[in-house]
């Protein structure tokens, strides 16, 4: 019998600093098969591209496939008028050992340690 795929829980996190190809952003949540990036360049769905995490104690480089890119509003006074960013969905397509272990540390439940 067909089971329908459970959704992977996501785990918001502290905007850890996130490279998205060349592009500079910041981790919005995480779970065990993609993540959320903030960044100020919108991403094709389904590219291709490095993603590298800057943990505290390591960098962490996977490989990611886009599936989501979209604007978000930017409601701050102060803010640079035409300043516009991007909520980018990935799921995670190559995870060494080391991306694997830091992305299951992100995603324990009661973690307070995060960035």
């Amino acid at each position: 019998m067909y089971q329908v795929p459970t959704r992977a829980a996501r785990v918001a996190t502290a905007p850890i600093e996130t490279r998205l190809g060349s592009a500079f952003g910041r981790l919005t949540n995480v779970s065990a098969t993609g993540a959320l990036v903030r960044t100020d360049v919108p991403f094709d769905t389904g590219q291709h591209c490095p993603m590298i995490v800057n943990l505290p104690d390591a960098l962490v480089s996977v490989g990611v496939r886009v599936v989501r890119s979209e604007p978000m509003r930017v409601e701050r006074s102060g803010t640079i008028a035409g300043l516009q960013r991007y909520l980018v969905a990935v799921r995670f397509t190559e995870l060494s050992a080391q991306a694997k272990h830091a992305i299951a540390t992100l995603c324990l439940p009661g973690r307070t340690d995060r960035g």
